[in-house]
């Protein structure tokens, strides 16, 4: 079983598309990356800002982040970053702040029959909001959903996927929530994920209670706090 830090480094991998110092790239045409990225574990840190951030101001909030400890323990009540507020404030201007775990999904002994494979030959006939998934296909497979009644009520896909992971990007119709069918999509996605031989990665914000229970059904392993300010 890989250890906490190395799971880390293989999201932020996942995550992003780092350059040679180690910085997040904005893909062309693409709404801008995280300008900072936190990654905190029970063995230690990582710490990644965007590339178009000046080096002199980078330098100062990897100074900032280099103060924080490892994480003691992993859960909803540890205390947020302490360097939280200082990050913020040395960026100057951001938009939106995002924490939560990061979680790596085990083998589950779900039923995972109500899932279904995305494939080009089934995916025009998919029904209901998500409507996307086609064009998109090739870029987020493997991908899968759950239909009731000829309507698809719920999808798992590959929000990222890279060499050694993918990260899971899953979504439920509000009047289908609550019926098992999140469970089954994740549960089945990451079987496929590990299929092609990488590990099935699902993280989500302390707030999101459906995706923590989600995550907490499947039996997932919590290996880090992400905090991200965009």
């Amino acid at each position: 079983m890989l250890r906490p830090l190395e799971l880390l480094e293989i999201q932020v991998a996942t995550l992003f598309d780092l350059d040679t110092r180690g910085r997040i790239r904005s893909p062309a045409g693409a709404p801008k990356a995280a300008q900072l990225f936190l990654g905190r574990t029970t063995e230690g840190n990582r710490f990644h800002a965007r590339a178009d951030i000046p080096d002199v101001l980078v330098a100062e909030l990897g100074s900032i982040a280099a103060r924080e400890p490892p994480l003691a323990r992993l859960a909803e009540s540890a205390p947020p970053p302490a360097p939280a507020a200082t990050l913020g404030d040395a960026l100057g201007s951001w938009e939106r702040e995002y924490r939560g775990p990061a979680f790596l999904l085990l083998e589950a002994s779900d039923d995972t029959s109500r899932a279904e494979l995305v494939t080009p030959a089934n995916a025009a006939r998919l029904a209901g909001p998500f409507d996307w998934i086609p064009a998109e296909l090739a870029d987020i497979s493997p991908t899968v959903v759950v239909v009731e009644r000829g309507e698809t009520v719920s999808v798992c896909h590959c929000a990222r996927r890279g060499v050694r992971a993918a990260e899971a990007g899953a979504e439920t119709v509000p009047a289908a929530r609550g019926r098992g069918h999140a469970r089954a999509a994740v549960a089945a996605w990451a079987a496929h994920v590990r299929a092609s031989g990488r590990l099935p990665l699902y993280s989500t914000w302390w707030e999101n209670r459906a995706s923590l229970a989600v995550a907490a059904a499947l039996g997932a392993l919590a290996y880090a706090e992400d905090f991200h300010l965009t």
